[in-house]
């Protein structure tokens, strides 16, 4: 049985009403309350439905708001980050006008005579640009390095040439558009660099074989393009390769602002540190090779003017040769080089002193740098337990000027102070472009031992 509404339990149960009292109650108040409560539900969604359009256009409204103030703080925002980067602009332009004024100034006092990369250089055949982001150095090479014929070309190794026998050729070293002046650009593991970029890294890009005549055509040519007919020769040290030889004299070379004829020498170093003692033998063994290669550069280059850099062990070498030449001397007149530059030479102060005799015959100027910041050659010296000439005291001969570059050196061992610091370049610049004595020079200033005057860097 279906169940019974309430209303109508009532009615059954309320037998006394009369009929009237039943309608009544029926109508009254069955029929009156179930109407009634209805047209408030209906009242009550309207109005639910007229709050909710209400609250969606409020919403709306401050969307509106929103947007209309969004762009204007954007604006606001962007105002205040370009002031403050015109600000950073200004400033930075301020800083880089002073800097740019100051090393003016110290080029115009140190630069007497300053060549042009791009122009005088590029007339030589030295330095070449092209579309890519780096220019490119030629350098010539003369080696007693066995040479190694590999598929990508030749190569040089760390053994000897059997008899001594030198090899010749060409080098086209790259040198980065972004390169810093005494910096060697290398790949870096840190900078997840793991070969060579030309146009990041000073990079040995070509290397060209040549046969003896070529060789010295190919070296006079270059000279004849150079105003004052230079040359030099870059005798390098210990612990080095071929590749890192031709990489550092581009680099010496276009830092220099070099006209005319770059000339490498390299020797068979080992490059390995604990190969010392081989190296010793080895700068021996070169000495007569190199002897007959200053003569073949004197007697065939055509160049008027003959430099030659030494650095380190390299002025063993390049001193014995000297020594050896200077006793077949036809006469007082007869000077075979312009510029002598021995840069931290790796020799005992004793014998140094003994050869200044031989080497002021052969050479219109001697000039020795030393540091006592420098590691190598402190490791030296204690090797030999004698005093090196690269290291203090201080060796002071009449006649030589004596450098001390103790305030440069810019890598760990403070080695390489000659061709990696601005100052030591603007100097040997100086010194081989206009024949600068020391005294005159704008980055040195005179000092004394209270015996001999000696030179240091303004630094």
């Amino acid at each position: 049985m279906p169940a019974i509404k309430a209303p109508v339990a009532e009615l059954i149960t309320d037998r006394f009403l009369t009929p009237g009292q039943l309608l009544h109650r029926f109508t009254g108040e069955i029929g009156y309350r179930s109407s009634r409560p209805a047209k408030k539900t209906a009242a009550a969604g309207v109005k639910k439905v007229a709050a909710k359009k209400a609250a969606v256009k409020k919403v709306a409204a401050k969307k509106a708001v929103v947007k209309k103030a969004a762009p204007r703080k954007a604006g606001a925002k962007k105002a205040a980050v370009k002031k403050t980067k015109s600000q950073k602009a200004r400033a930075q332009k301020g800083q880089a006008r002073r800097v740019v004024f100051r090393t003016a100034a110290v080029e115009a006092a140190v630069e007497k005579v300053a060549p042009s990369k791009s122009a005088e250089a590029a007339r030589a055949g030295l330095v070449t640009e092209g579309k890519s982001a780096h220019s490119s150095v030629r350098v010539f090479y003369a080696t007693d390095r066995k040479p190694l014929v590999k598929p990508t070309g030749v190569q040089y190794g760390s053994e000897r040439q059997i008899g001594g026998e030198l090899s010749y050729g060409t080098c086209i070293v790259s040198i980065p558009k972004k390169h810093k002046t005494g910096h060697l650009e290398s790949p870096s593991y840190l900078r997840l660099e793991f070969r060579p970029n030309p146009d990041k890294h000073i990079a040995l890009l070509e290397t060209t074989t040549l046969d003896e005549d070529h060789f010295l055509k190919a070296v006079s040519e270059s000279v004849a393009k150079s105003a004052a007919k230079d040359a030099f020769i870059f005798v390098h040290g210990y612990n080095v390769t071929f590749e890192d030889a031709a990489r550092r004299t581009g680099q010496f070379a276009f830092d220099l602002r070099f006209i005319g004829a770059p000339i490498l020498y390299s020797w068979p170093a080992k490059g390995r540190v604990r190969d010392y003692l081989a190296d010793e033998a080895n700068v021996i063994w070169t000495v007569p090779h190199f002897e007959r290669f200053l003569g073949l550069i004197a007697d065939r280059s055509g160049a008027m003017r003959i430099h030659v850099i030494a650095h380190s062990m390299g002025n063993r070498a390049v001193c014995d040769a000297l020594k050896t030449l200077s006793s077949r001397r036809m006469g007082p007149n007869d000077v075979l080089l312009s510029h002598l530059v021995l840069a931290a030479p790796d020799i005992d102060a004793e014998t140094f002193r003994e050869l200044a005799v031989a080497l002021k015959q052969m050479s219109n100027h001697v000039t020795l740098y030393a540091s006592s910041r420098d590691k190598a050659i402190q490791a030296s010296q204690k090797l030999h337990e004698n005093p090196r000439a690269g290291a203090p005291p201080l060796v002071i001969v009449p006649g030589i000027e004596s450098i001390d570059a103790s305030g440069l050196g810019s890598d760990w061992l403070a080695h390489s102070y000659f061709s990696d610091n601005w100052p030591a370049l603007s100097d040997i610049h100086a010194l081989l472009s206009a024949d600068t004595p020391a005294a005159e020079r704008f980055g040195l200033m005179p000092n004394s031992d209270g015996h001999d005057t000696y030179f240091v860097f303004r630094v």
